[in-house]
């Protein structure tokens, strides 16, 4: 004495057509969550090149701003030595 599996389909309160209907809408949500997942990829991927590129100006430019201090340094320090004195810087002062 076996029993027959119970009717599901009897107790579902969805036909075979309404969960086709419903998995079509799931596989629609699906492509277009890939879809603007492959649009974020792209666009981080361009604003890590941006970023990589800022880097490499700002790198340029704070060498440039090292070589400036260097030679602004420079200036400084022969403004602050004492003349020296020849010749010519003795008659002014005679």
């Amino acid at each position: 004495m076996t029993e027959d599996p119970p009717d599901l389909s009897r107790h579902s309160s969805m036909s075979d057509g309404g969960i086709l209907e419903h998995l079509r809408a799931i596989r629609g949500s699906q492509e277009r969550t890939e879809h603007d997942i492959k649009d974020l990829k792209f666009r981080v991927g361009q604003i890590e090149q941006t970023l990589a590129q800022h880097g490499t100006t700002l790198a340029h430019y704070s060498s440039r701003f090292d070589r400036i201090d260097a030679r602004l340094d420079s200036i400084v320090r022969l403004r602050r030595r004492p003349p020296v004195k020849t010749a010519k810087n003795i008659r002014q002062y005679c």
